[in-house]
């Protein structure tokens, strides 16, 4: 029943599926968003985005291949194929990071397609991502050529394109995704270019984790566990995720891709480490090979709200 639900919070409510409710929690939005609000956390997220092993793999990518735009190329058509995976997204990247090496000669349309066939990650929707792969080089490809500083420019030209050349929604997962690692591969390479706003993340099972963890995304029953719910959340209410975080993006100042990096990585942790946050944190300092800060701590801590409470 929604009776007992917060009057704050009626507006967000959204219908399950199944017996199911997920809502957005405007206490718990403004409570987050004002964690990533302190002096500094920006640079933070920065550093996290250079530690992502995502990022690596397009540094190194970029590296093997010496033209820039044949790197662009292949990077952008991976991205456009990365779901579904067969792994975990890191041991994907990874995968295609040692695939190049091998075959770095290959034009990114043979390689991207030899990957497709060859990768562990790769299993699933073979024939659908084929089409796209190929439907991207017979389209976009020329066009991304010949339009490339306008995109470095505009990202949201380049999903706007990138989006109807290929009939897809331009909020779309694969599409979202595909901006964010266009966007790390002009980061690596110096070129100057700005995230924008109305771009929103890619809602992912991580993020979706996270919305759940943070209490930004409400339910009733926790009892099937926070990696369960993600998945139902994902499946079902992914729009009220990317709303969510959007509504955190206009209140921080912090664009909704540069969020996500945070997101996917401490999802991925928290998840490996049953959602303790004394670890998550260890692992995230790990990563960036330095102790957080208090403000820093304070962040993930929201992020981890619900972990600490009886709700599982």
């Amino acid at each position: 029943m929604l009776k007992y639900i917060a009057k704050d919070n009626l507006k967000y409510m959204v219908r399950g599926v199944g017996g199911l409710f997920f809502w957005r929690d405007r206490e718990r939005i403004l409570e987050v968003s004002k964690s990533l609000s302190t002096p500094r956390i920006k640079l933070f997220l920065g550093q996290l985005e250079k530690h992502d092993p995502q990022y690596h793999v397009v540094t190194n990518i970029l590296k093997k291949i010496e033209d820039p735009f044949r790197a662009f190329t292949l990077i952008i058509a991976v991205s456009l194929v990365s779901y579904q995976l067969s792994t975990k997204g890191e041991e994907h990247w990874n995968y295609l990071e040692t695939f190049v090496s091998k075959h770095k000669e290959l034009s990114p349309r043979e390689i991207s397609l030899l990957f497709l066939e060859k990768s562990p990650s790769m299993r699933r929707l073979k024939t659908v991502k084929e089409a796209r792969l190929q439907r991207f080089f017979k389209l976009f490809a020329p066009v991304f050529q010949e339009k490339f500083q306008r995109y470095v420019e505009d990202l949201n030209l380049f999903r706007r394109d990138l989006a109807h050349l290929l009939n897809t929604d331009p909020d779309s997962k694969t599409i979202v995704f595909s901006v964010k690692m266009f966007h790390y591969a002009l980061e690596a390479s110096g070129l100057k270019h700005t995230l924008p706003f109305k771009i929103p993340l890619p809602a992912d099972h991580r993020v979706c984790l996270i919305s759940l963890t943070s209490g930004i995304i409400k339910t009733f029953d926790y009892i099937s566990g926070f990696s369960r719910l993600a998945n139902i959340l994902l499946s079902r209410k992914s729009g009220e995720v990317k709303k969510a975080w959007s509504e955190v993006s206009e209140k921080t100042g912090i664009p909704p891709l540069l969020l996500d990096t945070l997101l996917w990585i401490t999802g991925g942790f928290a998840e490996k480490v049953h959602f303790n946050l004394e670890r998550t944190i260890e692992k995230l300092e790990k990563l960036i090979n330095r102790r957080l800060t208090t403000p820093e701590k304070n962040v993930i801590k929201e992020l981890l709200a619900m972990c600490a409470k009886d709700t599982m």
